[in-house]
């Protein structure tokens, strides 16, 4: 389906037209699957994007906006198993940090594949060591520096914010206790090469670490077996991420510890 801009529309009585056209067409059955299809989507994108652009009038930042790979100047080879920017609702990312059974106060909050920021700014309402955004995009990763000289947030608790350019699979991993954080960045490929710089990690340097992965599991099948394929982790929980109206899909979780 194709979305018309607004302001283009200069004839009411047209798209008056083409609506009655449209139901005219159409039986009561095909009319119901064409909202059970279309209408719904749209709808719940429509209301995700409010709460989007209220999120960053309220903090002062730019997270907004679908991003698709070819949008953005991307030279590296594995472009292909990654996924559109597409920003994570605030409150989504709030009850999902709330199921961490941490003191928060001595881990890194590492986000893979951070684009504009929205967790990185939203984890810094937690007391926090540090938080740190991975992001291979430029143009994202010089949209977040800004976002983080313009943050304001009465709430937060957490200031050392970085963000870092570079691809997932070259980044080192810190030595401190760690909660990496992934909403389904890029594929099971790439994922496998980071676990396995995690799990290396983990090797020289003993520590707790904490995996919080979220996806929609119809687009984004869970790498559970990733995670799992050498026995380091164990899952703790796991579910249906509770309904909220700024999620544009139904997204589910699981959260894993070190053993």
């Amino acid at each position: 389906m194709s979305y018309t801009n607004p302001g283009k529309l200069q004839n009411p009585a047209s798209l008056r037209r083409k609506i009655y056209t449209f139901v005219r067409e159409r039986s009561l059955v095909e009319l119901l699957k064409e909202i059970w299809t279309n209408g719904i989507p749209l709808s719940r994108r429509l209301i995700g994007l409010y709460f989007d652009k209220k999120f960053d009038q309220i903090y002062q930042v730019d997270t907004c906006g679908s991003i698709h790979l070819y949008e953005l100047s991307v030279t590296r080879s594995n472009t292909e198993s990654c996924s559109i920017y597409d920003p994570i609702p605030a409150r989504t990312i709030r009850n999902l940090i709330a199921n961490i059974p941490r003191d928060f106060s001595d881990y890194n909050f590492i986000d893979f594949g951070s684009g504009k920021g929205r967790a990185l700014f939203v984890a810094a309402e937690y007391n926090l060591q540090k938080i740190i955004g991975i992001e291979f995009a430029r143009e994202l990763h010089e949209t977040t520096l800004k976002n983080i000289k313009q943050y304001k947030n009465p709430n937060q608790k957490c200031f050392d914010i970085e963000s870092i350019c570079c691809d997932a699979t070259e980044y080192a991993i810190p030595d401190g206790k760690c909660i990496f954080f992934f909403f389904a960045p890029f594929g099971a490929d790439i994922f496998s090469q980071v676990m396995d710089n995690i799990r290396k990690s983990y090797e020289q340097n003993n520590r707790d670490m904490v995996i919080l992965y979220v996806t929609d599991p119809i687009t984004h099948p869970f790498p559970s077996q990733e995670i799992k394929c050498d026995g380091l982790f164990t899952k703790i929980r796991g579910g249906n991420v509770p309904f909220d109206i700024a999620q544009r899909d139904n997204l589910y979780y699981e959260i894993y510890q070190i053993n």
